[in-house]
């Protein structure tokens, strides 16, 4: 699903940063869900933030003055010296920063073209009024989503409109007719476009019963009671695998005796020498939506095992009266911990695990215990 907001739900919530904003946050994290909001309705955040900060300076300015005069001291409480062009300059920078946190993009203008714009209001087509006239910032929104965010879907993703301008676009959850054409003749059904009546309306709807889903079947996956699913089962089917990760980072990180704090010697090579069979423990971290048929399982495991390195030693032999130095590698064991990051894909309807790869392998060789020459 792709959210486009509008500036009802923006200027309610300026920092984008409230109750609505943050569950918004974890729905498009866990459902890959994408947020594009159209680069006219961040003007006009950003313009209306402009709007308010001068309206409560000034209302903070009177009311100084006014305190002032009651005390008989007028000097004594001068209005807040503020450099309004660098605060709202400083909000549009925080603006960006904060939809990229959200995940999101925003819709240019580029797409977007006069003439559409002038047909569309001497046509009387909403978002315009019926004289034509108003409508001109949703026209854009609007003509935006058509030309950038429309042409992006695929399959069967949708676009969830959020805004509680229902005068200008229609009443939740389907838009006005001409908008539905608008649609249609883009080669889109109609219903891949579903109008929400503002971020509370969109979070009570869509947000909350799906992350509400994902962590029912987390407890029930964490429990081992997801349909054919079990974690344990998994991890032994995947043992080749998840070895096969581990062997490699060991073979192929260069760092690797950096992570050995207490010796200063010279490591040449390394290999994995023994791993446990299966981890001493292991976890479900997270879940989240793939697609309509797919989820996702985060998983954290950590297996036991050693490592040999080739460590380059020096000695020094007196010959003569020279003093010569002797390299020489001698195998060192060091026991350790593997933690790994996987993500396994499931069938959601049957819980059968259709794919997993490992995200991440991390070394702990602990502290100065469990190693020594080989």
């Amino acid at each position: 699903m792709i959210v486009v907001l509008d500036t009802t739900e923006t200027f309610s919530d300026l920092r984008l940063d409230g109750p609505n904003f943050r569950l918004l946050k974890a729905y498009l994290t866990r459902t890959r869900s994408r947020l594009a909001i159209p680069q006219i309705v961040v003007e006009e955040t950003v313009n209306h933030y402009r709007e308010q900060l001068a309206e409560r300076i000034e209302s903070a300015s009177t009311a100084l003055r006014e305190i002032g005069r009651m005390l008989g001291e007028s000097g004594a409480y001068p209005p807040p010296s503020i450099d309004h062009a660098r605060i709202v300059e400083d909000f549009r920078r925080y603006l960006d920063m904060q939809i990229r946190e959200l995940g999101g993009s925003v819709i240019g203008y580029g797409k977007v073209q006069l003439p559409d714009l002038i047909a569309r209001s001497l046509g009387r087509q909403r978002p315009f009024d019926n004289n034509g006239q108003r409508g001109f910032r949703d026209a854009v929104l609007w003509e935006s989503l058509l030309k950038e965010v429309i042409p992006s879907l695929g399959g069967n993703e949708t676009v969830a409109l959020v805004t509680r301008n229902s005068k200008d676009f229609g009443k939740e959850p389907g838009l006005f007719p001409e908008l539905h054409e608008d649609c249609r003749s883009r080669g889109k059904p109609d219903m891949q476009v579903r109008l929400f009546n503002g971020l509370q309306s969109f979070v009570d709807k869509e947000v909350k019963p799906n992350l509400e889903k994902l962590e029912a079947i987390h407890r029930e996956i964490a429990k081992g009671q997801f349909k054919a699913f079990s974690l344990d089962a998994f991890l032994a089917a995947s043992t080749d695998t998840l070895h096969r990760a581990i062997d490699e980072h060991v073979r192929w990180c260069p760092d690797l005796g950096r992570l050995i704090p207490y010796l200063s010697e010279e490591f040449r090579s390394q290999h994995l020498q023994q791993l446990e069979q299966l981890p001493e423990e292991a976890r479900v971290s997270d879940v989240w939506r793939v697609d309509s048929e797919r989820i996702a399982v985060g998983i954290e495991a950590v297996f036991r095992g050693s490592v040999m390195f080739q460590m380059r030693t020096a000695e020094y032999i007196q010959a003569g009266n020279q003093l010569l130095i002797q390299h020489k590698d001698e195998p060192f064991g060091i026991g350790g911990s593997f933690h790994l990051r996987i993500t396994a894909i499931l069938n959601e309807a049957s819980g059968v695990s259709e794919s997993h790869e490992v995200n991440d392998v991390k070394v702990d060789f602990g502290s100065e215990t469990g190693h020594g020459p080989w």
